[in-house]
């Protein structure tokens, strides 16, 4: 935005979302379960077979108790490289 502040996402469970930019106006979008397990590079195939079972609270913290792959693997990358 013109202040130089970007759209950011909260990552507290109870106000899991983005801030969305609408012509200046900001409001608070709150992520699906499919759009976090998406953001923990978690392939859909995996989230509909989980979502058959679980809840979507539960599919919320699923995700929450990962970490995403690639940035695992840069971690490691740095670490083998020290």
């Amino acid at each position: 935005n013109s202040d130089g502040i970007g759209a950011c996402m909260t990552t507290r469970p109870d106000t899991l979302g983005v801030v969305v930019n609408d012509s200046m106006d900001l409001r608070i979008r709150k992520l699906t379960p499919l759009e976090v397990w998406r953001l923990m590079d978690i392939p859909d195939k995996m989230f509909h077979m989980a979502a058959k079972f679980c809840s979507s609270a539960q599919l919320f913290k699923q995700a929450g108790n990962g970490i995403v792959i690639g940035v695992f693997a840069q971690i490691m990358m740095q670490m083998k490289e020290k």
